[in-house]
């Protein structure tokens, strides 16, 4: 459809790098729910504003790597969860596409649960090992740092202070 001389309504754009969208338009733009297929063989299913992914949505990159849930100015933005080819998957509060609150799981089994800056374990926090042990407290960077507790396998639990993820006192 066209209105005011622009694309309004269903149709398909083909860009000549392969991008194909099929959808909704307003004002020439992908605008609503739609779907992209890119050239890499990556898909976006979900809502869209002015041509950026905005809303719910599910985003399957080619590699294996996977993300649903809110986006905003085509990141992921709010609530969602990113699983990772790797094994890793990150759920919770996202913004501007890194997760800052949520939970961490990794394929060896350990759990963390907390706050995150730049994707990395930062903030107050509980890492649960594999092994059964769990560390409560501060995080920077990605490793236990500061003040916390210790708690062992039996479940006996020691005031512990962490140095870059290793244990000072």
């Amino acid at each position: 459809e066209w209105k005011d001389g622009k694309s309004s309504g269903n149709g398909i754009e083909i860009w000549p790098d392969g991008k194909k969208y099929t959808g909704e338009f307003k004002n020439d733009l992908p605008d609503g729910k739609g779907t992209y297929e890119y050239a890499d063989g990556s898909t976006y299913i979900g809502e869209l504003k002015e041509g950026k992914r905005n809303g719910k949505g599910n985003l399957d990159w080619s590699i294996g790597d996977a993300y649903v849930g809110e986006f905003k100015d085509d990141k992921p933005h709010g609530e969602g969860k990113f699983t990772f080819h790797s094994g890793i998957i990150f759920s919770g509060q996202f913004l501007k596409g890194k997760i800052i609150k949520g939970v961490a799981v990794y394929p060896n089994g350990t759990k963390y649960t907390g706050e995150f800056k730049d994707d990395k374990h930062h903030g107050q926090g509980t890492l649960i090992y594999s092994n059964g042990r769990k560390y409560i407290g501060s995080f920077s960077e990605g490793f236990e740092h500061g003040e916390g507790t210790c708690v062992s396998k039996d479940g006996s639990s020691v005031a512990c202070k962490m140095n870059k993820g290793y244990f000072v006192k």
